[in-house]
């Protein structure tokens, strides 16, 4: 008897036609576009805004910042890529709780595993090898390793031709 009543008054009140011209607002109101994103990268970095990330399941932490491309990197790289990620400044950070301790080193035992035992990678045990494979795989375990992640969206597209 009350299905009939939920269907026809609450069952599709927040749904509303989205036209593909529209942009997506957000519940804060803030447009969510790429130029609103490059933006907000724009003041992260200008801003120098390092995010202290934890990972709860896997025990650890690290830094996350952002790093503009400067024009001889994209002149003599060719690498038209605005901003860049970067991660650094791994830790652990286990549990006090010892079953949750042994739960987290054996979760990133595992992840340990499953990055550095590819079949198709040379099975070398060798630091280098390692660090190689962990930056293909974007995959901190060293506290004096990082990494820059290209944000692939955002790319220089004029200007490149005067370095000027």
């Amino acid at each position: 008897m009350h299905q009939h009543t939920f269907f026809k008054s609450n069952l599709y009140h927040n749904i509303r036609n989205d036209n593909n011209n529209t942009r997506k607002i957000k519940a804060s109101g803030v447009v969510n576009s790429k130029q609103s994103h490059g933006n907000m990268l724009h003041q992260r970095w200008n801003n120098r805004v390092k995010k202290k990330i934890y990972s709860n399941r896997l025990g650890i932490s690290y830094d996350s910042s952002y790093h503009a491309r400067n024009v001889s990197s994209v002149l003599k790289h060719n690498n038209t890529h605005m901003y860049r990620k970067r991660l650094d400044k791994f830790s652990p950070k286990y549990s006090d709780n010892d079953k949750t301790k042994k739960r987290q080193e054996n979760q990133f035992a595992r992840l340990c595993k499953r990055i550095f035992n590819k079949p198709e990678h040379n099975r070398r045990n060798t630091t280098r090898h390692q660090l190689n494979t962990a930056r293909r795989y974007r995959f901190l375990f060293l506290p004096s390793q990082y990494i820059n992640k290209p944000i692939k969206h955002l790319i220089y597209t004029h200007g490149l031709d005067n370095p000027n």
